[in-house]
């Protein structure tokens, strides 16, 4: 029994403070990747299939292109007005699923779009996000040209194959969890107070939906959850295993038949070619301008080996080394260091901003957190794992507005925090 106390001690920490740190004030969930959130005053984390652990419905379903590799909002930022309802029923613990069962799917100019939540669906191979690949479940030709029609090319809606494919999260970070289709992991909290902080320095505030966290606290001074190593909320113990990075490089989203002649101009300065580059990981140690290919790799004008077929640019604005990456090779997880990590698209209109990137990068850099490490990123948020997940599966788990949350452990200050 001794030894069960402390591994169990070990596992989840030291009882919890007499006082809350501070108190969950909303709960979003995104069922299909990178479109609407749902405010929801409660929600399930749940296991599934696999032993996944995370908020039930959360980032199940993907908009893919013809070669199934995953749309973002990085890329189409009209999914940023994609609505989505689900059953308010679909949130409460051990709801299942009957055949009146339906996701609404809902956008401007068009027809609502029902897709059945009891139905089974055929798995469809070669599905990639970032670093994964694998199979999901298609939802079928209805959801394909609803989705087709609504960005204007080959789209198709999938869900993730919980029963056959595993996605682990970096085990750099979190050894042991699993994920969705998530960047990166499971769970990501947000304060109030880091958001107010924000907009005291913003000419216009800004709302949460610009960070699309799942977890927002307040009480709390700003930027605090920062230092959350180990916290409990109702009885659920989660890990912060590393800061929300936000990468500064704004996406510029013009197709290959329009681009502005001030972004052509700045490429052929650079290197007298219009559309070729060379795929690369990371920009040059200067300002340059970068190119998306249609494998979602990164092109860089400032690199030798030309390869062609560009769909977007994107203007660097970072200080970090260039590595490059045969185009044979390339891939979207070659992609990610160029990402931008969505706050400066507008999720009410679509619309790509310069803010709030700009003020970020003044007090919320790795430079100005003086971080161990320095590659151009500025950070918002902590990502967090469910330790329930390493023990075997005990049901569903509610979290819900109101419910306080209790700081285990901390770490010691920003530079040890990991990024």
């Amino acid at each position: 029994m001794e030894k069960a106390s402390s591994v169990l001690a070990a596992l989840f920490g030291s009882r919890e403070p007499a006082e809350a740190a501070a108190t969950v004030t909303s709960i979003f969930v995104y069922p299909i990747k990178s479109c609407r959130g749902i405010s929801v005053p409660q929600a399930c984390v749940t296991s599934t299939g696999l032993d996944l652990e995370r908020l039930q419905w959360d980032r199940q379903w993907l908009v893919v292109n013809s070669k199934g590799r995953a749309y973002t909002q990085r890329v189409e930022p009209k999914l940023a007005l994609v609505d989505i309802e689900l059953p308010m029923d679909a949130f409460k613990d051990n709801w299942e699923p009957t055949d009146l069962s339906y996701m609404v799917i809902k956008a401007p100019d068009m027809e609502a779009l029902r897709i059945p939540l009891n139905k089974k669906c055929a798995a469809v191979d070669d599905i990639s996000v970032w670093e994964w690949s694998g199979s999901a479940l298609n939802e079928g030709n209805e959801a394909f040209e609803w989705f087709t029609k609504y960005l204007g090319k080959p789209s198709r809606l999938v869900r993730f194959n919980t029963e056959l494919e595993i996605r682990a999260v970096d085990p750099n970070y979190a050894q042991g969890y699993k994920t969705l289709f998530t960047d990166g992991f499971p769970f990501l909290l947000a304060s109030q107070g880091s958001l107010d902080g924000l907009n005291e320095l913003l000419d216009e505030p800004l709302p949460i939906n610009r960070f699309r966290p799942n977890i927002l606290v307040d009480g709390c001074d700003p930027f605090s959850e920062d230092l959350w190593k180990e916290l409990k909320i109702n009885k659920l113990n989660f890990h912060g295993v590393k800061l929300c990075a936000r990468c500064k490089v704004m996406c510029l989203f013009v197709d290959d038949t329009g681009w502005p002649w001030s972004v052509l101009s700045a490429c052929k300065e650079m290197s007298g070619r219009e559309v070729k580059g060379c795929c690369c990981r990371e920009p040059l140690r200067l300002l340059a301008w970068a190119m998306e290919m249609a494998s979602n790799a990164a092109a860089d004008h400032g690199c030798r080996q030309p390869v062609s077929l560009v769909l977007r640019i994107l203007p660097l604005l970072g200080t970090v080394p260039c590595q490059c990456t045969a185009p044979a090779s390339a891939s979207a997880a070659a992609c990610a260091p160029l990402s931008c990590f969505i706050p400066t698209i507008n999720q009410e209109n679509g619309v790509t901003g310069n803010e709030p990137t700009s003020t970020l990068m003044k007090f919320r850099s790795d430079h100005a957190l003086k971080l161990k490490k320095t590659q151009g990123k500025m950070f918002f948020g902590q990502n967090l794992v469910c330790k329930e997940s390493l023990l075997p599966p005990r049901g569903s788990k509610t979290i819900a507005v109101g419910d306080p949350v209790f700081v285990l452990q901390k770490y010691s200050s920003n530079v040890d925090a990991p990024i």
